[in-house]
C-alpha cells in the first residue's frame, strides 16, 4: 500500500511534514487521500470485492504517483515550482 502523505502524531514531529502535505496535495489531480479514505479503502481489500488482487502495490494517493513523479525534463520542472 501506497498512501498519500497523512498527518499521525509520528508526523507532528517531522520539520517541513505540512509542506509536504502541500506539495502533495497540489501535485494530486485527486488531492490527498485522506485517514477515512484510506480506512474505506483497506475494508474494501479485506472483503470479497479485492478476492482476486494479489502481490500488487497499490496506490492510494490521489494520482500523485501517475503524473507527479519528479523527472529531469523541463515539463516536470515547471509542474513542481507552480505548487
Amino acid at each position: 500500500m501506497s498512501q498519500s502523505p497523512v498527518p499521525t502524531p509520528a508526523t507532528g514531529v517531522v520539520k517541513g511534514f505540512g509542506d509536504l502535505m502541500d506539495k502533495a496535495a497540489c501535485l494530486s489531480p485527486l488531492g490527498n487521500a485522506g485517514k477515512d479514505d484510506l480506512a474505506a479503502f483497506i475494508c474494501m481489500l479485506f472483503s470479497d470485492y479485492a478476492r482476486m488482487v494479489t502481490m500488487q502495490t497499490l496506490y492510494h494517493d490521489g494520482g500523485f504517483s501517475a503524473v507527479a513523479i519528479p523527472s529531469a525534463d523541463a515539463q516536470a520542472e515547471n509542474l513542481m515550482n507552480n505548487c
